[in-house]
This record gives structure tokens, C-alpha cells and sequence, in this order.
């Protein structure tokens, strides 16, 4: 009775984590895992024809939306409140149109385009410039679900500077290191 039990236990930790999604008349509104829904409504900007369900969420460092525009396919938008570098995302797409996702400079202008044709994936990239939004759409939004199922990034902020408290207990350490191996030498010179 223990082996079946432990293999089931095996199985159980072992099982892929599903995407976070809000069902939606249209099917799952996807959304990154650990993001906080803030709403969900009917007839949703940017779409304002009756049938657009929208998804909004907030994360830590930002604001997301995903959208499904009638039997048109999802797209969602992803803002960040400080500007990025770096990013790596995970995303799910059940059709065979590409999946595209085009990132947006400081001026929100494009500057890259990611597209792939797989129902699923994970793309890392590294910017010569900061991003401070991404789109993702499937071309031509011909009839797909699907959207941005986890993040991770990299800020493009100021190097922290550590407090001065912590600066003061640095320069008090490094001085008791100093007299402790002063006296230690004196001593050691004493005949």
C-alpha cells in the first residue's frame, strides 16, 4: 500500500505547474503566475464593441492586460513602472499562427519583434536599450488563446547604495580588525 501511495505522492509534486487564467466566455484569459487580478470586465479598452472580455492584473513592478476580442484571439499588453533590461517569459498559444511579441522602448516606440509558431515556450532576451512595455498578439489574432504565463526581468534602476548606518558599522568593523591585528603584532614583538 506505501509504493502506490509514494508513486502517486512522486507524480503529484512532479506535474507541470499550470499558467494563472480567468475563464472568460472566449475561453482562458491568461495572466503571469503571481500576478494579482485587479479586474475583469465585459466591453474592455481598448476594445469597446460589445463581446471584449478584459483581464487586468498588477504586479510588482507593473501593470498587465489580457483581452479576448470576441472569437478574434487574445492579445494583452505588459507596462513596467521602472524600465527593464533583461526579460524572460513563458508563454502558451493553442493555435498555429505565430505568436508574436513586440517590445516598446522610453519613447514606446517598437524596436524587436519575437515571433514563433509553437502552442508553447519560454524566450529569454537582453536589450541594448530599457523596455518599458511589451505587446503580444497572435498574428492576425485568427482565433487563439493563450498569453504570457510567467515573468522575470531585470530592472534598469541605480545600483542601490547601501544606508549610512550600515556604511558606519562597515568602517567600525574594518577598524576593530586593524587594532585587533595591530595589538596582536605588537604583542608578538615584545621580547
Amino acid at each position: 500500500m506505501k509504493y502506490p501511495l509514494a508513486v502517486l505522492a512522486l507524480l503529484a509534486v512532479s506535474a507541470p505547474m499550470r499558467a494563472d487564467s480567468v475563464s472568460s466566455p472566449y475561453g482562458p484569459l491568461y495572466y503571469p503566475s503571481g500576478a494579482t487580478v485587479t479586474s475583469i470586465s465585459n466591453n474592455a479598452f481598448p476594445y469597446s464593441e460589445p463581446g471584449v472580455w478584459g483581464l487586468y492584473y498588477s504586479f510588482a513592478d507593473g501593470t498587465g492586460q489580457t483581452y479576448a476580442p470576441g472569437d478574434d484571439g487574445d492579445v494583452g499588453y505588459i507596462d513596467f513602472s521602472t524600465p527593464i533590461t533583461s526579460i524572460t517569459f513563458d508563454y502558451t498559444w493553442d493555435n498555429t499562427s505565430p505568436f508574436d511579441v513586440t517590445f516598446y522602448n522610453l519613447n514606446h516606440a517598437p524596436f524587436e519583434t519575437f515571433s514563433d509558431s509553437a502552442t508553447s515556450g519560454t524566450e529569454t532576451f537582453t536589450f541594448d536599450t530599457s523596455v518599458t512595455e511589451l505587446q503580444w498578439i497572435g498574428q492576425d489574432a485568427s482565433w487563439g488563446e493563450g498569453g504570457i504565463t510567467s515573468l522575470s526581468y531585470t530592472l534598469d534602476g541605480p545600483v542601490a547604495t547601501p544606508e549610512p548606518g550600515s556604511l558606519l558599522l562597515t568602517v567600525l568593523g574594518l577598524a576593530f580588525v586593524g587594532v585587533a591585528f595591530a595589538w596582536r603584532v605588537c604583542i608578538r614583538a615584545k621580547p
